[in-house]
């Protein structure tokens, strides 16, 4: 019989009980051996909760989806709580093995759901389950409560400008003023573009827009944390804290996303180091200009890349040349040396145990995202040229008048629905990756 092995483990249960993956796909391929049955895969949700819906558990939902491909017959993990602990959640995927006919077995246990009675002692033992989750979580909630109560350190990372000291948060001597400074950088310039700038001079590291935000919201800059107005030291004033708030309100209503919209946001890449290209406007008087810019090369001087590029060259490049680009990108496709269609499925279990490795501590994260970026690459499946006559039929006929009849907002959707992705190297000349799933 063909089966499909599932393991589960939540970082809190391998620390408190130790029910490592490894142990447990150790069992499960042993007892697929004694009992001849023929594995034809292996998914592992490795730190994910049992509590969690299935669409939350990666490898739950990888596992579903191959079930009508593998022709599996038989899922095998090693006990119930493994497999879920969440009843609503349960019927969910049953719902899913009912339709294509596959079994489940907890190879550690006595299950079975042919009987009314057993599918009776299942529901019975998964409400237990339910239960113990839903009371630990209770209790960690209770544990967490009181130690902010006592200005106790929960763990995890914390603000910039801050360390733990006696389980304590308290200002860090080598940053603290740094952190300030932020804060009144900002208030100075009402720039975040400014404030990287600084925070890279001052600290030699890249400081991206979203966490400089997440930085000046945070409460714990003025000492509260939760309901504890006084849970650590504070940085800042109060004063300050609420003018930033209320700058970058201020900032917010000014640019509003709807009233700016970038027709290449999200799909162009720097190939200098690999990183988006983000895009900004300039104001003139009959309309704004749009640019966009590698922020390491622009912002932090760590990529060659210095140059801005204009939108609407960018835009007229691409009316212009964008069929004949197509020729060219499926030509060079064709003469792309063909590779030996590899084992994905035997590559994406090398993946799972890696992650394992990592999250294990047996291996540092350079290490993790090395070897993974190798076994990715190996998943690349040169097949047969893409059919891109559907792609094509988009720039037939009279398509430059068609398309400046169109608002920005419809430009963006149209060139996003072509391309997958605009690479500009350091003198911005493009490279286009069309997309054939048209």
């Amino acid at each position: 019989m063909n089966v499909a092995l599932y393991a589960r483990v939540s970082t809190e249960e391998q620390a408190r009980h130790g029910i490592s993956i490894e142990a447990q796909t150790a069992a499960l391929h042993k007892w697929a051996g004694e009992n001849d049955h023929v594995v034809v895969g292996e998914y592992i949700d490795n730190g994910v909760s049992a509590r969690k819906s299935p669409s939350k558990r990666p490898a739950l939902q990888m596992l579903l989806s191959d079930i009508p491909a593998k022709k599996t017959e038989l899922i095998a993990f090693c006990k119930l709580d493994r497999w879920t602990r969440n009843v609503k959640g349960y019927y969910q995927v049953q719902e899913v093995l009912d339709q294509h006919r596959v079994a489940w077995a907890a190879i550690q246990e006595d299950y079975e759901t042919i009987t009314a009675s057993g599918r009776f002692k299942v529901n019975i033992m998964l409400s237990v389950a339910e239960n113990e989750a839903d009371r630990t979580s209770e209790r960690i909630k209770t544990v967490f409560e009181h130690k902010v109560e006592l200005g106790e350190s929960l763990g995890g990372r914390w603000p910039f400008g801050f360390m733990v000291e006696n389980k304590k948060l308290i200002p860090n001597p080598a940053t603290a003023d740094i952190a300030r400074a932020m804060f009144d950088h900002y208030l100075a310039t009402a720039s975040y573009f400014d404030t990287a700038r600084y925070l890279h001079d001052q600290t030699g590291a890249a400081w991206e827009y979203h966490y400089i935000r997440k930085c000046l919201r945070n409460t714990l800059y003025i000492g509260k944390y939760r309901d504890n107005d006084n849970y650590c030291t504070p940085l800042v004033s109060r004063e300050k804290f609420d003018a930033a708030q209320a700058l970058m309100k201020q900032r917010s209503i000014r640019h509003n996303p709807t009233s700016r919209v970038y027709l290449f946001s999200g799909i162009m890449r720097c190939t200098c180091c690999d990183h988006a290209m983000v895009g900004f406007s300039l104001p003139k008087p009959n309309g704004d200009d749009y640019y966009y810019r590698c922020s390491y090369g622009m912002i932090y001087r760590r990529c060659e890349h210095t140059h801005s590029i204009r939108e609407e060259r960018l835009e007229r490049w691409l009316l212009e040349n964008v069929a004949l680009e197509l020729d060219q990108w499926q030509a060079q496709y064709k003469m792309t040396p063909k590779k030996k269609t590899p084992d994905n499925a035997k590559i994406k279990r090398k993946i799972e145990r890696l992650k394992t490795l990592y999250l294990d501590e047996l291996i540092t994260l350079e290490q993790y995202k090395a070897d993974r970026a190798e076994l990715e690459a190996q998943l690349v499946n040169d097949a047969d040229p893409p059919d891109l006559s559907e792609l094509k039929k988009q720039f037939e006929g009279d398509f430059q008048s068609v398309y400046k009849s169109l608002t920005r907002k419809q430009r963006q959707s149209f060139w996003h629905s072509v391309i997958e992705r605009i690479d500009l190297d350091a003198e911005n000349n493009p490279h286009i990756v069309f997309r054939t799933g048209i």
